[in-house]
């Protein structure tokens, strides 16, 4: 009955008291000492073990916490990879929208060229006959064959393969530049301007000579200006045209007079592609699109030289090229023109002389109605 009134140390120091006067006898103070510091250490021991479950209680409540947290990341991190996957879906979606915007675009504006084209080609309507027996006409602009005749087969072009000799020139600039004419330069027939050697001329001068009044005299100087000599400048020539894309053309000299026939040729659409080189260079389209061009000659008189083009003079919308002749090549002539912001180039070859002229004209005016 005793103990259910006393606990802990203090307890069973009563208890032991009660004992010792109940029998009369006890332990000693050294003993109860040692009693009370185990118990001491008894009640320490549970209070730490209390700890530890409070700690460990602790623990496990911080593992739950980080377990809830690493599951909160490893939602999160999930979630922005969904985010990451549907965003570049996304822009997979709009690249793939874009791309097939551009192609509808295209087609689009391919359905609207073809368009243009059936458009134009009606307005035109049917070619003139003509009797050259190669010729083409092409856009000066983008190059479109609107018509053609035997166009790729090769022959002598005659003076036409001057427009890749001032062509070349006037891409080396400095037109200003004065030549004199050496002795060599002389050496040319049938069509000479009569230059002479000493005589001093610029560049300019020289081109316009070359292709108002198509001088082979003139070639030659131009072609020794530029390269040394004319050997040197033919493969210049030959580069050149390789360059532009003449396929089907071998050159020989640089004013177009006979050569040997398989050493030099062309074909009409090779010389399209030359004829809208030329037209792009600004100081050769100036001098073609001359009627006369006043030439100060080395006695310091003055002369107008006057086009041989003659179709320049006479339509005002025709600016350009030239001419030429010679048995093998037949009358040729090259003709640009630009009219309601369409620009056409006319190519004939082995044509008639009563009739090169007229056919030109009626291809150009043809041409240029749509």
């Amino acid at each position: 009955m005793i103990g259910r009134f006393v606990r802990g140390g203090a307890g069973l120091a009563v208890m032991a008291g009660m004992t010792a006067l109940l029998t009369g006898c006890g332990p000693s103070p050294r003993e109860l000492e040692v009693e009370a510091r185990e118990q001491a250490v008894l009640e320490a021991e549970e209070e730490l073990q209390d700890r530890e479950a409070q700690l460990d209680a602790r623990s496990r409540q911080v593992a739950v916490q980080e377990d809830v947290l690493e599951s909160t990341r490893a939602a999160m991190d999930e979630q922005r990879l969904e985010f990451e996957q549907r965003a570049a879906d996304a822009r997979a979606q709009e690249l793939e929208l874009r791309a097939r915007q551009a192609q509808l675009e295209e087609q689009l504006a391919g359905v609207q060229r073809l368009r243009e084209h059936w458009e134009a080609t009606i307005r035109r309507g049917v070619p003139p006959e003509i009797e050259a027996g190669r010729a083409i006409v092409v856009d000066a602009a983008s190059g479109e064959v609107l018509f053609d005749r035997n166009a790729d087969e090769p022959g002598p072009v005659a003076s036409i393969q001057k427009l890749l000799t001032a062509l070349i020139v006037a891409e080396a600039g400095d037109l200003e530049e004065p030549v004199t004419i050496a002795a060599e330069d002389t050496e040319a027939e049938p069509v000479v301007f009569g230059i002479s050697e000493g005589d001093v001329f610029t560049k300019r001068q020289l081109l316009a000579i070359l292709l108002l009044r198509s001088s082979n005299d003139v070639a030659l100087a131009l072609a020794r200006l530029h390269s040394g000599s004319v050997p040197v400048f033919m493969l210049r020539m030959n580069q050149r045209a390789e360059e532009l894309g003449m396929e089907n053309s071998r050159f020989a000299n640089p004013h177009g007079l006979p050569a040997g026939e398989d050493e030099q040729y062309s074909t009409a659409r090779d010389l399209a592609r030359l004829a809208i080189a030329a037209d792009r260079q600004p100081d050769l389209r100036e001098l073609m699109g001359l009627e006369t061009f006043p030439l100060t000659r080395p006695d310091a008189t003055v002369v107008d030289l006057e086009n041989h083009n003659g179709v320049v003079a006479l339509l005002d919308y025709c600016d350009g090229m030239k001419g030429g002749f010679t048995r093998a090549s037949g009358h040729c002539l090259v003709l640009s023109g630009e009219k309601n912001g369409l620009r056409r180039i006319v190519i004939l070859l082995n044509g008639e002389r009563e009739r090169v002229g007229d056919e030109a004209i009626q291809l150009l005016q043809w041409s240029l109605r749509g």
